[in-house]
């Protein structure tokens, strides 16, 4: 207006610029959610091995990040699967709700729960799935109680995974500000420690 033009035109010109704008960002970002709900039909990929994709190329980001996982930590099994508060799905897209299920499961896929289950010793399980850590009697909780010297790091919220021009990396919803409080929790004997993921992986 100072420079003689229409402060109402510009302003006008400037909201739409900025809509178009927001469009475009969400136009080159898509969210993709690891929840029980999402379930696209079962695993792409069955293969055995510490770091289990049980998601479906449809699952997008979450397909993708799982993939290019460069491998778990020695005694570690990180699994990758749709889940909720009280369950994950399995490579079949079928619901895990006991811990005798997830045994079984395991048993088939993993050699480092093999081992855990025929020799002893501790195991680390890390549950990338929605809400799994969210509560203190959930499927991340009981999984801890149920095998003797096992802890279990899950989500208290949405696990997913952003992709950005073709680029994908996933973590919890609310590390990014998409909803609040986001989280890992870190359960052991089925009581949730509260202890900061990067205090876990310093030890």
């Amino acid at each position: 207006m100072l420079a003689g033009g229409n402060f109402w035109q510009g302003a006008l010109i400037g909201g739409v610029v900025a809509g178009l704008n927001h469009v475009a960002s969400r136009i080159e970002t898509q969210t993709d959610y690891a929840d029980a709900d999402g379930g696209s039909g079962g695993a792409t990929n069955d293969n055995k091995g510490d770091v289990l994709n049980w998601f479906n190329e449809s699952d997008g980001g979450l397909y993708k990040v799982a993939q290019n996982d460069p491998g778990a930590p020695e005694g570690t099994v990180r699994i990758y699967t749709h889940g909720n508060k009280d369950r994950i799905l399995d490579p079949s897209g079928h619901k895990i709700l006991t811990a005798e299920r997830f045994d079984e499961v395991l048993m088939e896929r993993s050699p480092t729960w093999r081992n855990y289950r025929e020799n002893g010793g501790a195991i680390r399980i890390e549950l990338m799935s929605c809400n799994t850590g969210r509560m203190g009697n959930g499927f991340a909780s009981m999984i801890s109680k149920a095998f003797r010297f096992s802890s279990v790091i899950a989500p208290n919220n949405y696990y997913v995974a952003y992709t950005r021009n073709g680029v994908s990396w996933g973590g919890v919803a609310g590390q990014y500000n998409l909803i609040n409080p986001g989280r890992w929790n870190y359960f052991v004997n089925g009581q949730n420690l509260n202890r900061s993921i990067y205090d876990i992986y310093k030890r």
